[in-house]
């Protein structure tokens, strides 16, 4: 029993000391750094898929932050690789989960899109079989013409997504911004893909 209570008091203590190594965001030299490392590990676990990226992309904050000290004190510190890895690894995962997610978004309105000219195709096969008294009293009942439709339909979606845009992924683009706009020159290096990168941050976060 008492090896019981001792090894939960410790459990205790351990996660306890994660949790304040996470919010102090220790540094890489640190003694509780892994305790760190493991905390960041379970939150990106448990977060839901649609804020991954955000999460992700704050993690690959850390990890710049984390060189630029460790560059500081020591420019040949062998856990510099360690993080540029690290760095690349989060930074990849943010865009990717981002970019899945914009594509499912994209499926669903294509979808919606779809559905509104199938349905305008029967309101305008209906309307050719009125008269022009009933088509007047058809487009006083609400109907939607062909010409209405796209016309407006276009531009609404376009000033839902950029609202979105403004709206929910400010501290993502933030956060890419931060990372791509580094003047380290380890940091670009340590992006695989870094041209693509600043072309899907451009794409994301800098549209109109």
């Amino acid at each position: 029993m008492k090896g019981f209570t001792f090894a939960v008091a410790v459990i205790l203590i351990m996660s306890s000391t994660a949790v304040y190594a996470d919010q102090k965001n220790v540094g890489a030299n640190s003694l509780l750094y892994p305790l760190k490392r493991s905390y960041e590990d379970i939150k990106i676990i448990f977060t839901p898929l649609a804020d991954e990226p955000v999460a992700q992309a704050h993690l690959a904050t850390r990890r710049l932050e984390e060189i630029k000290t460790i560059k500081i004190e020591n420019p040949r510190d062998p856990k510099i690789d360690d993080l540029k890895k690290d760095l690349n690894k989060a930074f990849t995962r943010s865009v990717k989960t981002a970019h899945d997610e914009d594509d499912e978004k994209d499926s669903k309105e294509n979808q919606g899109v779809a559905e509104t000219n199938a349905s305008t195709s029967i309101s305008l096969e209906h309307n050719k079989k009125l008269d022009d008294g009933d088509s007047d009293k058809s487009d006083e009942k609400g109907v939607i013409f062909f010409d209405d439709v796209t016309q407006e339909v276009p531009k609404l979606a376009k000033r839902q997504k950029t609202k979105n845009l403004s709206e929910k992924n400010r501290s993502l683009c933030d956060a890419w911004d931060r990372v791509l706009k580094s003047d380290d020159e380890d940091v670009k290096d340590a992006l695989d893909n870094y041209n693509i990168f600043v072309s899907k941050f451009e794409k994301k976060c800098l549209s109109e």
